[in-house]
């Protein structure tokens, strides 16, 4: 009967730390326990190393690990300390118990790894090699990963789709193709003085919407009423092709607060167009 060599080489053990486990030790037992059992030194299974074997100071063993591939294998990793880094249960080889064991035929560029039950090849998915890619940025084709150029410095990126963005002298426009289009319109008037405590004044939007969202009037002045009082502002009769700016002194001092000039005023309301 012929062996199952454990590792494919003697591989440097690595403790929980990242430093090289010399001193450290492998202990090897029976699947699922922590009864020992034992490995060996050639594929013939003559050379009984036993269950246990101590690291040099390269982080390797001085000796071959064979195991009977008709056993299931515990493998446990300690540091020098005697600290657990890993536990691998179940390791067979060909033959084994619970494991086909068997190598596929090889295939260019893949891996071996397992289901759990046999072993696979799987695509390796490791980054292309960066050497000579200077300035160039990690993108993929939905297959494999590719180098492509970085914008240069300042460049202008290409306009979305749906995103197109009209601004005129005073109005913005969001949006293309066939959905409605988000709009900004703006402007500036004023309300007649009233020589009483409000005004108001009927505008009418430049671009009749499709629906409104808000429009929010702003008065520019403070000096339309007697005895300097200031007003308060609305948005009334609010609709898709305008609304009236009103305005309210809120006095309670006979002809003090009267609005005696033109209150001016700027809004800009919000809401939707068609698309054209």
């Amino acid at each position: 009967m012929s062996g199952f060599l454990v590792y494919d080489a003697r591989p440097v053990y690595i403790d929980s730390t990242g430093q090289v486990a010399s001193g450290g030790s492998l202990v090897f037992s029976m699947a699922g326990t922590a009864t020992p059992q034992d490995v060996f030194g050639d594929s013939d299974l003559t050379v009984n190393n036993g269950s246990t074997l101590t690291l040099g100071t390269d982080g390797r063993t001085a000796v071959e690990v064979w195991g009977d591939p008709t056993l299931n294998y515990r493998i446990q990793l300690y540091d020098a300390n005697g600290a657990l880094v890993f536990d691998q249960d179940n390791v067979n080889g060909a033959g084994g118990a619970g494991s086909s064991g068997t190598i596929p035929a090889l295939a260019t560029g893949k891996f071996l790894t397992n289901d759990g039950s046999q072993l696979l090849w799987a695509d390796v998915r490791q980054l292309p090699d960066p050497t000579g890619q200077a300035d160039k940025v990690l993108s993929t084709d939905g297959t494999n990963f590719t180098w492509i150029a970085k914008p240069a410095d300042g460049a202008a990126g290409a306009a979305g789709t749906n995103a197109a963005v009209t601004v005129a002298a005073s109005s913005l426009k969001v949006g293309s193709g066939t959905g409605d289009l988000f709009f900004i319109q703006g402007g500036s008037s004023s309300a007649p003085a009233s020589g009483g405590h409000t005004a108001s004044k009927a505008v009418t939007f430049p671009t009749p919407f499709k629906t409104i969202l808000a429009v929010l009037p702003v008065i520019t002045s403070t000096s339309f009423a007697s005895a300097g009082y200031d007003a308060t502002v609305s948005a009334i009769n609010k609709s898709t092709s305008g609304f009236t700016f009103a305005c309210n002194t809120n006095s309670s001092d006979g002809s003090n607060g009267n609005i005696v000039s033109d209150v001016p005023f700027d809004w800009i309301a919000f809401g939707t167009i068609a698309a054209s």
